[in-house]
């Protein structure tokens, strides 16, 4: 089998084997492995990641077995021939296990050009969630946060197939919410934590958005790791490879180069060889980050994520989460030290970032609750909740939202069930930045939307098929 990727972004997959020539566009992506496997409507999804969905064309047998398997032997003859008669910098092959300094040319061009970030509190293009696991395990919580975000931005779901499609249709007919209220994207997936696995949005030096794809490396949940290149072509983004292993509830960022994680980033990748130099290299080239902070996970959950204890409000603004000392005096004493770290931060403009203290529900039940794992859309704050638990804590955490979001609406959502799985409502979604214009203004969205599906087949679909089944821990 022979492997090429030129300069004008094309790619040409050879197979002697199976006698078949691929001719595909790569959106501007070079791809690391050219090994695929058969999806809907013509389309060939590449097991390596990085790689973009594109259309299929095959050239089928007519003549026979014989006369095809010669076709074929002629074909590779000639792309090799192509291949030697060519500069080494125009057509070369692509390593089967390509490493840092193997990157191609259209790669290393794309992370140059990498600016930041945006911040979740800066306008967005849309809201992605995940239906899969979602609907089915908890279908109420999938309504509130589709009619909660659908206020502000639009909201694209991924689903599976067209049948679930129906079942997300009907549960939204059910409670009585119009159908432009979602758009949905076709991608096989295997959980509701879209934030986790989903496409990481970055800007561009040209002003466009492109997809940094980073490993997500839960072997149970290989669909999971597909979905940043499945999405791709609806968003018209390029997707970079980022050869780092991140999940997007460990990350956050200030839109200005200030980038926050925890040790747990560290740990996973160091599993892989990387160390915290080659880490702190990768967010920069990856996220334009000017300054990665490194905290400490909580202590006892099991995510190890920064989005369980911490989030920004502003450029210059983080809330970070407080534990009363006779409640839990290890998580009370770690997040002092993560607040006292990030008080050291001076941002850009010689300022000192301001920290600001929120008290954090019990967790007694080992189920750790949190008011920091929101969803921001165009002034409007889903925030979780938790009724019955801790209303005090709840009114104090709308207060502090308020004053830190002034004219934003604050919307609280119950997550009682959810929360014990490992997660809340910034668990379960991914935004999409708004698409500057090449003047600086805020462009249109760019998601691509296929048509909803008429009431009268949303009507022949069986409500059993809506029934709830044991949810998956998020890590």
């Amino acid at each position: 089998m022979w492997r090429w990727a030129d300069r004008e972004r094309w790619a040409v997959h050879l197979d002697c084997q199976r006698l078949s020539v691929y001719c595909s566009y790569s959106y501007g992506v070079a791809r690391k492995d050219l090994r695929g496997e058969r999806v809907d409507r013509g389309e060939r999804r590449f097991a390596g990641r990085g790689a973009v969905c594109h259309k299929e064309r095959r050239l089928k047998p007519r003549f026979g077995r014989l006369v095809n398997r010669l076709l074929g032997l002629l074909l590779c003859s000639s792309f090799v021939a192509m291949a030697n008669a060519e500069d080494e910098g125009d057509l070369r092959p692509l390593p089967q296990n390509p490493t840092a300094a193997d990157r191609s040319a259209a790669d290393v061009a794309l992370q140059s050009a990498v600016v930041r970030l945006p911040a979740e509190f800066e306008r967005q293009d849309a809201l992605l969630v995940a239906a899969n696991d979602f609907v089915t395990s908890f279908p109420q919580l999938y309504v509130d946060i589709v009619a909660g975000a659908s206020r502000r931005t639009q909201v694209v779901s991924l689903v599976t197939s067209r049948q679930q499609r129906f079942v997300v249709e009907r549960l939204l007919a059910d409670r009585g919410l119009p159908m432009r209220t979602l758009q949905f994207v076709e991608a096989p997936h295997d959980t509701m934590w879209v934030r986790d696995y989903g496409p990481l949005f970055v800007t561009m030096a040209d002003r466009s958005r492109a997809i940094i794809d980073a490993d997500y490396l839960q072997f149970a949940r290989p669909n999971d790791d597909q979905v940043p290149a499945a999405v791709a072509a609806s968003f018209h983004s390029n997707v970079i490879h980022a050869g780092i292993e991140l999940e997007g509830g460990n990350l956050l960022s200030n839109g200005q180069g200030l980038i926050l994680t925890t040790t747990e980033l560290l740990m996973a990748n160091d599993n892989l060889g990387r160390d915290e130099a080659a880490v702190r290299q990768l967010m920069h080239e990856h996220f334009g980050a000017h300054e990665v902070v490194i905290l400490e996970p909580l202590a006892g959950e099991s995510t190890g994520h920064i989005d369980m204890f911490a989030v920004f409000t502003s450029a210059d603004t983080v809330i970070v989460g407080s534990y009363l000392p006779q409640f839990d005096p290890i998580n009370a004493e770690l997040l002092d030290r993560n607040a006292a770290r990030l008080t050291e931060v001076t941002l850009p403009n010689g300022k000192p970032l301001h920290v600001v203290r929120m008290p954090m529900p019990s967790h007694q039940d080992n189920a750790f609750r949190t008011y920091t794992n929101g969803i921001f859309t165009n002034g409007t704050l889903l925030i979780p909740v938790y009724p019955g638990i801790d209303p005090a804590g709840e009114r104090r955490a709308r207060e502090l939202f308020r004053r830190l979001l002034p004219g934003w609406e604050i919307i609280g959502i119950d997550v009682t069930g959810i929360i014990q799985y490992g997660g809340a409502l910034h668990c379960v979604s991914m935004h999409v930045p708004a698409q500057p214009s090449p003047t600086g203004e805020i462009a249109g969205p760019l998601f691509v939307a296929p048509q909803a599906t008429p009431a009268a087949d949303i009507d022949r679909l069986p409500r059993t098929l809506l029934r709830k089944t044991v949810g998956r821990v998020r890590s």
